[in-house]
């Protein structure tokens, strides 16, 4: 599943708000990971 999520994720730009709360922090990390450009 976390390979079908890097295929998705891997090199595209996301807009994440509201970044500072627990789960927006959360998935900062977790698109970080998966090869997102935040």
């Amino acid at each position: 599943m976390v390979d079908q999520l890097k295929n998705v994720y891997s090199g595209k730009k996301v807009f994440l708000t509201g970044h500072t709360g627990f789960k927006g922090s959360w998935l900062l990390k977790t698109l970080s990971i998966l090869g997102a450009e935040i």
